[in-house]
């Protein structure tokens, strides 16, 4: 199937988890179905399962009892590759590599770099450094602060406009200005686009459609 078609409903139903290496349960009969459009926010203690809710999604891993649907179709029906398309992922953990800003946010074409800079409150940074765009950064961005690398990968994530974004504790290194910058982002982001944000700040939080808490090994609605 061609993934341009697809519209991107996700639903969990009744998936249980356990690694391979330890037996007992991380995630225990999830349900929880995500639309099109919505902001979705997860919350939960640190190692309490939230990233590995978004690995299976991602299908790095598989369930061992229940299944993973996408548009009502089992996700295993369609080609790892096409399906990770859908996908825009920015993780606490950022990988850049020596190069320039731009070869970092892996397009092209010029001005729609600069566009998904703008979006990702990235752009005032970079116009000020010493090339712009043409900067060339050190690995894995070793030049920039924490909330500038995670600008950038924002930005790069943005860039290909897919149908699902994952903020998985994206935001952890922001300063409170860009915080408020990319509050804005998130609020002006195309309606057609889902946004599932783990985080802990609650600022962003609130501004999701849905919230969802994990713990104790389930998953519950939650009102902030």
């Amino acid at each position: 199937t061609d993934a341009a078609s697809w519209h991107g409903d996700d639903e969990f139903d009744n998936v249980c988890f356990a690694y391979e290496s330890r037996p007992e349960i991380v995630l225990n009969e999830v349900n929880l179905a995500i639309h099109v459009g919505e902001r979705v926010g997860i919350i939960g203690e640190s190692g309490g399962g939230k990233s590995t809710l978004v690995q299976l999604l991602l299908r790095f891993y598989q369930p061992i009892s229940g299944t993973i649907l996408l548009d009502g179709v089992d996700v295993t029906k369609f080609s790892l590759k096409d399906y990770r398309k859908l996908f825009g992922v920015v993780s606490q953990s950022i990988e850049l590599f020596s190069g320039s800003i731009k070869d970092n946010i892996m397009y092209p074409d010029t001005d729609k770099v600069i566009a998904a800079a703008r979006c990702a409150c990235a752009h005032d940074f970079i116009e000020k450094l010493p090339d712009g765009y043409d900067t060339v950064i050190g690995e894995n961005g070793i030049s920039l602060s924490g909330g500038q690398r995670q600008r950038i990968a924002i930005a790069r994530a943005l860039i290909r406009r897919p149908k699902i974004i994952i903020l998985d504790e994206a935001t952890s290194a922001l300063d409170q200005e860009t915080e408020q910058c990319i509050n804005s982002f998130l609020s002006e982001i195309s309606r057609d686009t889902t946004l599932i944000v783990l985080s802990h700040r609650m600022s962003i939080i609130r501004q999701m459609d849905k919230v969802y808490e994990i713990k104790n090994k389930i998953i519950k609605e939650v009102r902030t």
